[in-house]
Formats: structure tokens, sequence, C-alpha cells
């Protein structure tokens, strides 16, 4: 069944639909329901395209330009607000309140927004004007608070106040957490420590000890200065805090120097134990050394162990490690972990979520770089190289790019053809010249491979 109201031909426009501005009884019906719950804001002009009329519900203002009393007795809107067209007050384009317009922005609309053009010309509201209803004419709700005084920080004819607000939240925020990061003072610890100081040591468990010259110092905090060792026992875990840097969490059975250091970097040495460095600096400027190589910080989290026979282990939590030697230089990113020695330095990086197959082939043809020109077969190791060929995902380009510089030519260019299967080299590198040595060419496949790891 049809509700609509039969209509005369008159009210039908050039295509023959109902042309509801020619049905003048329906229209005001219409208006007269919504007046409970239409807003009036006082300061408004009549646009110049509005057609005059009799209607009282559009008569003009009263002469200082607010609300009749009349119209305020019986409920009815603002001019303004009764002419403000539906379609513009259903627009999307983040005016939640018809204020927000010309008074702030500066730049007054046109075209559909006739009522709030109005509204927005009539110009700033004055210091005794009421906030907006909540419930806009078009029926939609608005879609931020509405202010709660015309002077308050959160008014509504700017989003200054509440972004203003949000920032000095977020930035007292920040400025907690790095203080925490930052700060030397620990829970019950009333003594300041010295303003020169680049390292101060706290226990965790137990009291570490640290030796400085001839001297040995016990506290559960210490300032701590280049030269200085410092050494977890058995039951003794400490956190080293490196100012500007981060931490560095020591385990027990740890030995720890602090070395000299350029002036926008920071030195240690692991000599034995475990570390977990959490580290913000910018990257290369914290460097942990080891007897099997330098772990070069770029910016993230890593744990580090150290036997008693030097052999070192690297695993990255977060980030990315340049672990360094003498003899090769290997990237660790994320999730990945390498194993040193000293004399030999770093072997292949692998996943530490790499299938067991994997990591036990790279295992052995690290083994082989001390012998390069021996056969794999008389060695008894095809089958590892077997099983890198056959690796078909691509994330485990990490070792495969590690082992293009093997010094056995036969895991080179196995593992060369394993890449191009699955990551053919960009535009411009040659893959000839990679496994000649060609350093520009195989950082830049490098750095394409990079986006699997």
């Amino acid at each position: 069944m049809n509700d609509r109201p039969d209509t005369p031909d008159d009210d039908l426009d050039e295509a023959g639909l109902w042309d509801p501005r020619a049905a003048d009884d329906a229209l005001r019906s219409l208006r007269r329901r919504l007046l409970p719950h239409a807003h009036r804001p006082r300061a408004w002009v009549v646009p110049e395209e509005l057609p005059e009329s009799d209607d009282p519900l559009i008569a003009p203002p009263s002469a200082d330009g607010t609300a009749t009393p009349a119209e305020v007795e019986d409920g009815s809107p603002a001019p303004g607000d009764a002419t403000r067209d539906d379609d513009a007050a259903g627009d999307d384009d983040g005016w939640p309140w018809p204020e927000r317009d010309a008074a702030a922005s500066g730049d007054a609309p046109s075209g559909a927004r006739g009522a709030r053009d109005a509204l927005g010309s009539g110009g700033a509201r004055g210091a005794g004007d009421r906030p907006i209803s909540d419930a806009p004419t078009s029926g939609r709700a608005p879609r931020g608070p509405a202010p709660d005084a015309p002077g308050s920080i959160l008014h509504a004819r700017s989003g200054w106040g509440v972004r203003l607000v949000s920032l000095v939240a977020a930035t007292v925020l920040v400025v907690l957490a790095v203080g925490e990061l930052l700060g030397w003072r620990g829970a019950g610890d009333d003594a300041p420590p010295d303003a020169g100081s680049t390292y101060r040591v706290e226990a965790l468990e137990g009291t570490p000890r640290v030796t400085r010259g001839g001297e040995l110092l016990r506290s559960e905090r210490l300032d701590v200065r280049p030269g200085d060792r410092v050494v977890c026992d058995d039951v003794t875990r400490a956190e080293l805090r490196v100012r500007s840097a981060g931490s560095v969490r020591l385990e027990p059975g740890t030995e720890l120097h602090v070395d000299d250091s350029p002036a926008d970097g920071w030195r240690l040495f692991l000599a034995r134990g475990q570390v977990t460095a959490s580290i913000f600096a910018p990257p290369r400027l914290f460097q942990v050394g080891t007897p099997s190589g330098i772990a070069v910080d770029l910016g993230c989290v890593y744990t580090a162990t150290v036997g008693d026979d030097g052999e070192t282990v690297l695993a990255v939590r977060g980030g990315q490690v340049s672990f360094e030697a003498k003899e090769r230089k290997v990237f660790v990113p994320d999730g990945a972990r390498v194993v040193a020695w000293p004399g030999r330095g770093p072997g292949t990086p692998v996943w530490e979520d790499a299938p067991a197959p994997v990591k036990k082939a790279v295992e052995a043809l690290d083994a082989l770089r001390d012998r390069p020109v021996e056969d794999l077969a008389v060695l008894g190791l095809d089958g590892a190289l077997a099983e890198l060929r056959a690796v078909v995902e691509p994330r485990q380009s990490l070792s495969l790019w590690h082992l293009l510089d093997h010094p056995n030519p036969q895991v080179a260019r196995g593992a060369l053809a394993t890449l191009e299967r699955l990551s053919p080299p960009p535009w411009g590198v040659d893959p000839a010249a990679v496994l000649r040595g060609r350093a520009a060419d195989r950082e830049a496949w490098r750095e394409d491979l990079e986006r699997h790891w």
C-alpha cells in the first residue's frame, strides 16, 4: 500500500515526479512534527537564495538577529535551522556541528549547504550562547561530543582543544616511559648517581662485583666507568643501564668489560656468560665485542652467549644485528641466529624455526670453510647441498644468500642456483658477477631479498 498522499498535477516536476517543495501543506506538517527535535542557534542570516514566504515558520528574525520570544515559547526552531537543506545536513564532510564552517576555516561554503552558510556567516557565538543540541535536524547524531561550554577548551568551534589535550597526554606518557628506561633511580634508591656516569649496574638477584684497577667493589647499585669489569657469580643477575642507549641484562656466570668508547658510541666486551641487550640508539653506535667477533647493533633486542672456549651464539629477538669479524660479516634479522668461532668468525645465519634438515645442512657446510677445495662427495656432504637445493620457501634465502661467499665453489654455485629459482635477482644484478664476488651486485640482491626476511 502506498502511503504517499495524492498530489495534483502542478505538484509534479518536469520529470513527472512528485516535488515535495510544491506540497506546502505536507511540508509544513512535516516541519511541525520535527520541531521538538530541532536545535536553534541564535545568530543567523537568511541566505540570499532563499525565496520569500508568508509562512510563519520562516518569518524574518527580530531586529537584534535572535530568535523571537514566541518561537522560544512554542518550541519553534530558529529560521536558519528550519530552512536547512536536509542533504546539506547529512553531508559527511567532517563537520559535526554547523557553526564550525566559515568561523573556523575562514572560507564560507557554498552550493547545496545553504542553511549552513547562513549559520557560518552569523559570526562567532557570544559568551552567553548555550551549547548546540546533540540532535541535529537531519536525525544524525554528531560524530563527537557536544561542547561543555562556549569558553571551554573542548568547545565545538574548533577541534584543536581535543587535539591539544591528546597531544599533552601522549607527551607525558612518552616522557614517563623514556624516563623509566633512562632513569638511574630504582625503587628505594635515595642516592643520586654520578652526573657524569654513562653506565650504572643494578642488582636484580644477588650482588654484582665491579673490579676497578686493583679495587673490588660490591653493591646493589654502582656507577661503572670505562675500564671496569662487571662480574655476576652463579647466583647473581644484574642490569647495566647505558645512558641514552638502553640496557643490558647480565645472567649468572657473566663477565662483562666496559671499554673506552668514542664520544658518540658505547663499547662493551663479553668475555663469558650471557647478556640480553635492549637498545634504541642509532645504528652502529652500540657494539658488544666477543672472542669470535663484534655484534654491531642496528636498533634491536638480542641475546649473546659466550662459552668457555669463546664460541659465540647470537640470537636476535627484534630488529637486526650485523655480526662482524676480520674474516666475514653477516646480517642477523629478527628471529634468526648465528654461531661464531674464534679465528673463524661467524657462520651462516639460520632461522630459529627453520626445518631441522636445513639447520643440519647449514651447520655441515659451515664446517667446510676450513677445507674449501675438497669435493663434497668425497667428504660425504653432497647430501647437505642437495637438502639446500630442495628448499622451496623464499624465507630460507637468508641462509642461501650468506652461502654465496662460501670458499667451496660447489656450495656457492648450489646456493646461487637455488636463489635464482626462489627469488630471481632484481634488474641490473648479474648472477655471474655475484658469484665472482662483486660486492655491489651482492648487496643489491640482499636488499631485494629482505622482503622475504
